[in-house]
Order: C-alpha cells, then sequence, then structure tokens
C-alpha cells in the first residue's frame, strides 16, 4: 500500500540510500535538494521505501494542489523491484488525494485521467575518451568553440553564489516573471549548498567589467547534471557557453558519468544540447484537473 508521508516523518537516509541505487540519478529528488527548494514536501512510499516519490503540495484558494518546484525539471520514481506498475499506482494514489496536479515524471501512466505531454532530456556518454565524443560535435559547435577560444577565456571555480543568481535574474530572469523572490533565494542557497559540500562544480568567466557567464553541475551518484546556466549577450556573441561546455567534457570524459544536459523541449536549447552528440531522454509531463466548474478554470492545462 502506498503512503503519503508528513516532511517531519520521512527517514532521509534510507530515501537518499534509494535513490543512489540508480544508475545516473537525478538531483532533483534528493533529499538535501527538497528540504531548501521544496521545503514541506512530502512522500509517497511503499512499504520500507520500496517505491518513493516526492510530492509538492501548494495551496491557493484554499486547495491543495500538487506542482514543481522552481529550477526543478522532474521528480524521480525510484523503485527497488517490480518497476512496471509503480508509475501507475503511485499516479493513482495522487488523483486520489488531490483535485489539481501539475508535475513531471520520467516515465508516462497509463492512467487515464491524466492528460500527459511529451518532453525531452539530453544527456551525454562521458565513458568514451574526450577524442571520441568530439567527433561527434556538430560542425557549427566545433566552430563555435573555436570562435570563443579566440576570445581567450578564463575559467573560474572561484563563484560566489549570490553574483551567479544576481547575473540570471538580470538577464535569463527577465524572460520570467513568474519565478518570484522567494524562488531566486532558494536558488542561491542551493548552490552554496552544493558547492560547501563538494556536490558539484561553478564554472564561471568574467570579464574587466565583472561576471558574463556562469554554471553549476550537481554531482548525483554518476550523473553530472548541468543544473544551472546563466549568460549574458556578450558571453552570447563570444560563444562562451560552447566553450565552457566543452571544457566539462573534456575534464570528465573517461570517466563513467553521465552528463544530464536538464532540457530542454524547446526547439534552440535542443539544438544546442544535441550539438555535443547528446541523445534525447523522454519524461512526461502529467496534468489532472478535477476541480469542480468554474474553479477548474482557474487552472487551466495549457501552460508550457
Amino acid at each position: 500500500m502506498i503512503r503519503l508521508i508528513d516532511n517531519r516523518d520521512i527517514d532521509r537516509e534510507k530515501w537518499d540510500c534509494l535513490l543512489l541505487t540508480e544508475k545516473y540519478p537525478k538531483p532533483y529528488s534528493f533529499s538535501w535538494y527538497l528540504d531548501i527548494m521544496a521545503p514541506g514536501w512530502l512522500a509517497c512510499i511503499k512499504g520500507d521505501y520500496d517505491w518513493i516519490m516526492p510530492v509538492l503540495a501548494r495551496k491557493k484558494f484554499g486547495i491543495s494542489y500538487l506542482c514543481m518546484p522552481a529550477f526543478s525539471q522532474q521528480f524521480n520514481i525510484s523503485c527497488r523491484h517490480d518497476e512496471s506498475s509503480c508509475t501507475d499506482e503511485i499516479s493513482e494514489k495522487l488523483s486520489s488525494e488531490f483535485k489539481l496536479i501539475d508535475i513531471c515524471i520520467p516515465r508516462k501512466p497509463e492512467n487515464k485521467k491524466f492528460k500527459v505531454s511529451l518532453k525531452s532530456n539530453y544527456t551525454l556518454d562521458l565513458s568514451r575518451s574526450y577524442e571520441n565524443i568530439y567527433k561527434e560535435y556538430r560542425r557549427r559547435c566545433k566552430r563555435n568553440i573555436k570562435l570563443a577560444r579566440s576570445y581567450m577565456p578564463e575559467i573560474s571555480g572561484n563563484c560566489d553564489p549570490g553574483e551567479m543568481v544576481s547575473l540570471y535574474r538580470k538577464n535569463i530572469g527577465l524572460r520570467l516573471p513568474e519565478i518570484r523572490d522567494s524562488d531566486y533565494s532558494r536558488l542561491e542557497k542551493i548552490i552554496a549548498y552544493v558547492l560547501e559540500n563538494n556536490l558539484g562544480e561553478a564554472f564561471c568567466v568574467r570579464r574587466r567589467n565583472g561576471l558574463i557567464y556562469a554554471s553549476l553541475i550537481i554531482k548525483t551518484g554518476r550523473t553530472l547534471c548541468l543544473f544551472f546556466i546563466s549568460t549574458t549577450e556578450l558571453s552570447h556573441n563570444e560563444r562562451i557557453g560552447y566553450f565552457v561546455t566543452d571544457h566539462i567534457i573534456r575534464k570528465f570524459a573517461g570517466n563513467d558519468y553521465m552528463l544530464d544536459f536538464a532540457g530542454s523541449s524547446m526547439p534552440s536549447i535542443a539544438y544546442y544540447n544535441s550539438s555535443y552528440g547528446a541523445i534525447s531522454e523522454d519524461y512526461y509531463r502529467i496534468y489532472y484537473n478535477n476541480l469542480r466548474w468554474p474553479i477548474r478554470l482557474l487552472k487551466s492545462s495549457d501552460k508550457s
């Protein structure tokens, strides 16, 4: 039987241990990540942590609903055994507890209650040598790396989380009005936590006027998740992103890692990710709205 467990009753050690049994676990479902990015998160659990999935419940107009935390791509569904049915059993449990659900998960449920949208992530196997990986770069990707080198960028790991988030807010954040101050505060905290606890690495590029590019990878097991990227018009014009991503690939190539690009279904970003030879990996946005009319109209299912 699947139980929905309150945050204070979750055994975080058992939780994280099960996630680490996956070959390439993503960071978004680890307890330390959720405690920062989704305070008060709940746990769907079957047995003695045989199946697990986190959920974030929020309330609006007196209605409890499930959603994804900001800056989080998807929730893992981790199963110790019998993976074939865990997605459907968990989705059935959630739909019995909540009338409004809008989350992303790695496997498609067969439950017809849900509206399901296919989304794409990109991953790159780093177990091969850098030379073999580089051979599969697209020609345009190689040209952009060469162009970036002509500007002689210097990559530094000495990055301040507050400065990284500020760069994001002043550039990419201008196109994302739905992201709140509290979301940015949590983003800064997760970057700081990752760096302070040696759970990842930052890669920053500066010019005389300050920071122009910043990225962060989070290491979870054998996964290197390219969790955070912030660009500027200058770094875009100088193709700094190509240079830094190539640097990351070169640094970790030849080891048993998977580079997770953390997106995206947007054609331009998907093209960028695939230009390194990364392959598409499906995941699914599932949407369920069983609110009474006309309340259900307050939450449509067309959010991208």
